[in-house]
């Protein structure tokens, strides 16, 4: 497997040395190899059937590929910045730690794509938070939808919407993208085939099986709820939030929005019913 790769950071990453590639990008020839686009991992070697755009054969999108610690994949962006998009943030959007822990420790053997680890919630956290910097900076359109290598075709959604649906990506993450784009609140969306909204998608939010501890599930659940209640608060997003600064969105001292009402809720509830989504009405 590690034959697959084209370059030494390549071969750190599929191997998981994450303190070597640390060490290994303060070198000449490991700041080339996080500034060339020369496909680090192999992922575009002729065999693999994987369908990713041409654009992802970089150091950055190799790290997260391999769910690389958070401090080697700041490094990347910090050597790399141009080598970033929007489609990154979606990336990390699209990953549920927690299923891919699960995974890992049923599975007995390493499989393609080499992962041999998974992000903590943390770690998850702090990723989601960089590639959002990375976004503004680069002025990227958080209405675009997320493309079909990220997730099937069957969906058609924001990162707002892909926020509210993902149970790990904390409610600090969706507050920052009501933020910074309120206009996706109400912007329809497409699961499973399904037009709906991100307030009905964020009550659709999965929630881990039984076999996982009562602590995580009712945090899951906690979560979930803190998102539909942001989301029931369009107008303040799109009146008194506009004031703020990027500073302020990007930090981690968020404004509190103010308590949901009973007529929020029964706007909330009507449109749930209108499109029969039940789950939101309870």
């Amino acid at each position: 497997q590690v034959s697959d790769a084209n370059s030494l950071l390549g071969q750190h990453l599929l191997e998981g040395d994450w303190e070597e590639a640390l060490d290994y990008l303060d070198t000449p020839e490991g700041e080339r190899d996080a500034t060339t686009k020369n496909d680090p991992l192999g992922l575009f070697n002729v065999g693999n059937k994987l369908t990713l755009p041409k654009t992802k054969n970089g150091a950055v999108f190799a790290a997260l590929y391999v769910r690389a610690p958070y401090p080697l994949i700041k490094k990347i962006c910090d050597m790399s910045e141009e080598d970033t998009d929007i489609s990154d943030l979606m990336y990390a959007l699209s990953v549920i730690p927690h299923e891919e822990q699960q995974r890992l420790e049923e599975s007995q053997q390493r499989k393609i794509p080499y992962r041999t680890r998974y992000w903590t919630n943390n770690e998850h956290n702090l990723i989601l938070n960089l590639f959002l910097k990375e976004c503004l900076q680069h002025k990227s359109s958080l209405l675009d939808k997320c493309p079909s290598w990220i997730i099937p075709s069957t969906f058609a959604v924001t990162p707002l919407a892909m926020a509210a649906y993902n149970p790990d990506v904390p409610s600090s993450i969706l507050q920052k993208l009501c933020m910074l784009e309120p206009k996706a609140i109400g912007m329809e969306s497409k699961l499973f085939t399904v037009s709906t909204i991100p307030l009905i998608v964020a009550a659709a939010s999965p929630v881990p099986p039984a076999t996982f501890p009562i602590d995580v599930r009712d945090e899951v659940k906690r979560n979930r709820w803190e998102k539909v209640k942001l989301l029931m608060n369009k107008d303040w997003f799109e009146i008194d939030v506009q004031s703020s600064s990027l500073d302020d969105i990007i930090g981690d001292a968020l404004p509190l929005p103010p308590a949901i009402t009973l007529e929020q809720v029964k706007v909330a509830c009507d449109e749930a019913m209108k499109r029969k989504e039940w789950e939101l009405v309870r």
